[in-house]
Parts: structure tokens; sequence; C-alpha cells
């Protein structure tokens, strides 16, 4: 016998409450953006300005550079922390959303604690963002839980491009830099401890930055990637079998979900709206087709 999430989730995702939930969950991460993008052209811009005086400016002692780039790099290291924290609060927001739409158990995997209602409120109150109806796509009624199943590889599958397609120009960026320093120093017959004090160490939090993002973008989408591969692998068996999942292999996925979105890695707006049009085009899509293939074996 059919069973079917009730209220169904495209019903849930656009009450008032979920709406709210949504919108404290961008702001969370707008908050840490905002933290780590400043943090971050403070980090590369201070780093150029102190190494471009030291080739410019003869007086400019390079034992200051050296102290000015430490001075970034501990900025670096105080603002990522607080990032961090941003993070996981909008992560702890989202899985909130994602259970009370899904109707899953808060998870016993991680030790998240459920954002409180005047948290939520406080960063939904300073939202100015657009339209955040209709968050997953699925608007035809599914046989539960495979219906949450679908919204689950809708979610991993989003962004996963994006991740390593800034991961790849933060690389570049700093690997350019890095030979355009060491072009100068080679060409200005800079002595070593000079260049080391004078350009080499401002520079050393931007060279951070680098390799902390494409790690971090890195890992990102491959944690996405893997939690995508045990989600199809569940789909398949579905499909084969011709029986919904568990709600339980739903919930250990919803987990992999909540790890990546600890850790989750931030993209720009600017480079994410390059990309949105592609990756919203290919959710859907996706959804459709899950749609479909659910169908086609009588459990849609």
């Amino acid at each position: 016998m059919a069973n079917f999430t009730a209220p169904p989730i495209w019903e849930t995702q656009n009450e008032s409450e979920s709406i709210r939930l949504l919108a404290a969950q961008r702001q969370s991460y707008s908050d840490a953006k905002m933290i780590h993008f400043s943090q971050m052209t403070l980090t590369f811009t201070g780093g150029i300005l102190v190494a471009t005086s030291t080739f410019l400016f003869e007086a400019f002692r390079p034992v200051l550079a050296a102290a000015l780039g430490c001075l970034l790099l501990g900025l670096s290291v105080v603002a990522s922390s607080r990032e961090k924290r941003k993070i996981e609060i909008a992560a702890s927001i989202q899985e909130k959303f994602d259970t009370e739409v899904f109707q899953l158990n808060w998870s016993r995997a991680h030790k998240v604690s459920t954002p409180s209602a005047s948290e939520v409120a406080r960063a939904a109150l300073r939202h100015r963002g657009g339209n955040l109806n209709n968050w997953y796509s699925l608007n035809q009624p599914v046989n539960r839980p495979l219906d949450v199943l679908i919204c689950q590889r809708a979610n991993l599958g989003w962004g996963i491009a994006t991740h390593r397609a800034w991961a790849a120009t933060v690389l570049c960026t700093g690997l350019a830099i890095l030979g355009t320093a060491t072009v100068f120093v080679s060409l200005s017959g800079m002595p070593a401890t000079k260049a080391l004090l004078g350009v080499y160490i401002p520079l050393l939090p931007a060279f951070k930055e680098t390799g902390e993002t494409w790690l971090s973008n890195s890992r990102s989408a491959a944690l996405k990637e893997e939690a995508d591969l045990e989600a199809a692998k569940i789909w398949n068996s579905s499909m084969q079998s011709r029986r919904a999942p568990t709600e339980q292999h739903c919930r250990k996925l919803q987990d992999k979900i909540l790890e990546s979105r600890m850790t989750n890695s931030l993209i720009p707006d600017w480079f994410n709206g390059m990309l949105r049009n592609r990756e919203e085009s290919v959710m859907k899509l996706g959804t459709s087709d899950y749609v479909n293939q659910a169908k086609k074996r009588g459990l849609a």
C-alpha cells in the first residue's frame, strides 16, 4: 500500500515557519561570507601592497613588512574561528528545516544543537534576499520516503561543480601572485633575506588562504560526491526491488549531508551567481528524471 508524506514536502516547505528557517539559514551563511571574504580581501590586498612597497620604496624596511605580514596572518586565524561558528549555526538551521519538511528525527550522529526560536528569528529578520519558496523542486506525490531521497539527491548534486571551479580559480590566482612576485624578485636582484622578509612573508597569509580555500572546496565537493554515491546505491536498490527505502536509510544519508554542511566551504555570491542558473536547471531536470523513474516502477 502506497504511503505518502502528509502534508507533502512541497506544501510544508512553503509554510511561514519553513520560510523563516530558510531566511535565517541564508542570513547566517551571509554573515559567514562577510567575515570570510572581508578577511580574504584584506589578506590578499594587504599582502600585495606591503610586498609592492618593498620594491618601490627603498626606505620601507623588510622587518616592518614581515611584521605586517604576521599581523595579517593573525587576523586570518581569528576570523577563521568566527566564520566556522557562523557556518555551524547555518548548518543547524538548515538541518532543522530539512528534518521538519522531511519529517525525519533530529540527528544523533553529530553533536548539533537545535537552533532556538529566538536565534532563528533574529537571523531571519535581518535577511534581505530573494524568493525562498519551492526550495525543493519536487511537486508530485512519490511514495515515502522516496520523495525525501529525491530531495536529498537534488541537494547533494547542487554546488559540486561550483566548489571545484572556485577552488581552481583561487589556486590559479595564488600561483599567479607567487609567480609574479618571484619574477620581480629575480629581475630586481633583491637579496634573499630582504625578499623573504619584505615580499614572501607579507604574502604568506595570501598563500595560506589559497591553500586552505583549494583544500576546503575540494573537500566539500568530495564529501558531496561521496554522499551522492551512497544515495545512488539506495536509489538503485529501490528501483530494482520496486520498493521504497526505509526512513533509516534517509536519516543516515541526512547525516552525511549535515556533515558536509558543517564544514561547507564558502563561495562568493558573484561567483555563485555565474553558475546558479545552470545548477538550478540541473537540479530540476534531475528531480524530474527521478520522479519519472519512480512512476515507471509504480512508486509514484
